[in-house]
């Protein structure tokens, strides 16, 4: 991958069947990315040591605003989100959190838009169960590094959340606590999108566990309205793309009428500590059962699966009750665990990148382990133990 990288020409070839697969962080990237012979997750996170992505209304896109605020992309067949897009309301881009902005204007922005946050970080375990979690405090990434830059879309800004992600097997899991809207001066509500994408299907919906799933193009989606502020609302229309919007270089491009399926959450114009809580059923059923949220503060996002604890400790200081335990962290850090038989297995990541920081102890149930954590070149990687 190194090597093909550097050429920027990714052939894949010497993986089974020419892909890569699996679950992954990329931890220099603030990613966490599933990909296997029946669908693909990718949830784009930002931390204050990545840039976001860049915006060029002469090329590309000029509006590249929202895509690395925790953007999380579910697909089956490949490209149905860079298809949906032409239609989008770009401000509800699935997984962000933002406000709802009548006008956006282009603009041309090489280092994007990022967070404030110093924390990002993930792990996974063998069998493929993961968290990650960062900080959102949406910033101009150019505006850092040039305070005397005009700022084209002030309207966007001044937002903050704490958003993770975890996997239990097939079962998807997002948790948002302490969002804030940081000028509720300016017009427009603030919303979390599940999901904005093509319509597949006729979006049957179910009610199971006091939840109200949906389903589209194979996957299954609810919000767990106990642990949600916020109005839940989903629905299905047609709209005519706008390619020719997004970028100079589309004036030649045919727009066409095509069905989006959303589902989002409104939490108000003024919110204060909100907080969410939806699935995603990426085997297409509904969850025979839940996770069982652990915490979601701004200090610990976790939850629990049968005998995987998942957790993103912001705050070292924090404790986190557990069948298990009770769990305490060193330092702050993604951490994923598995129970077996008296035996724990342990991935933990350094969600700082704290160069002096050479190791993490975990304390679960008054037992302490010491995770040693990469270096150099690797460092963000997570370390793992075994006992």
């Amino acid at each position: 991958f190194r090597r093909e990288a550097k050429a920027k020409n990714l052939f894949m070839l010497n993986f089974p069947m020419g892909q890569y697969h699996g679950t992954r962080y990329f931890f220099n990237n603030d990613d966490l990315i599933r990909k296997n012979p029946a669908y693909y997750v990718f949830v784009n996170m930002v931390s204050n040591r990545t840039n976001g992505l860049e915006s060029y209304y002469g090329g590309a896109s000029g509006f590249n605003l929202f895509t690395c605020d925790g953007q999380t992309i579910f697909e089956r067949e490949g490209g149905e989100s860079s298809r949906a897009l032409g239609a989008a309301i770009l401000t509800m881009l699935p997984g962000t959190t933002e406000r709802q902005v009548k006008e956006l204007k282009p603009v041309e922005n090489w280092l994007g838009y990022g967070s404030r946050g110093d924390f990002a970080a993930g792990a996974v375990l063998p069998d493929q169960d993961a968290v990650a979690g960062f900080i959102f405090d949406k910033v101009n990434d150019s505006v850092v590094e040039n305070p005397a830059r005009r700022e084209e879309n002030p309207e966007i800004l001044k937002l903050r959340a704490n958003k993770a992600y975890f996997f239990f097997g097939d079962l998807f899991l997002a948790l948002g606590a302490g969002i804030e809207n940081l000028a509720p001066e300016y017009d427009g509500n603030i919303f979390t999108t599940v999901e904005q994408t093509l319509k597949k299907g006729n979006n049957p919906v179910v009610r199971k566990h006091g939840v109200e799933w949906v389903e589209n193009n194979g996957f299954v989606y609810g919000v767990l309205p106990q642990a949600t502020s916020g109005k839940i609302a989903h629905k299905s229309e047609k709209r005519m793309t706008g390619w020719r919007k997004l970028s100079e270089a589309n004036r030649g491009v045919e727009e066409n009428e095509v069905e989006l399926f959303s589902m989002w959450i409104d939490h108000g114009r003024e919110v204060k500590d909100g907080s969410y809580a939806y699935f995603v059923s990426c085997d297409g059923k509904v969850p025979e059962r839940l996770p069982e949220i652990l915490s979601n503060t701004v200090k610990v996002q976790a939850a629990r699966l049968g005998n995987t604890v998942e957790a993103v400790f912001y705050d070292a200081s924090a404790g986190l009750e557990t069948p298990f335990g009770a769990v305490t962290v060193s330092a702050p850090c993604a951490l994923a665990a598995k129970f077996r038989e008296g035996k724990v297995e342990l991935a933990v990541a350094d969600g700082r990148m704290n160069r002096e920081l050479r190791s993490i102890t975990v304390t679960v149930g008054g037992r302490a382990y010491t995770v040693e954590l990469p270096s150099g070149e690797l460092l963000g990687r997570q370390g793992t133990v075994a006992e």
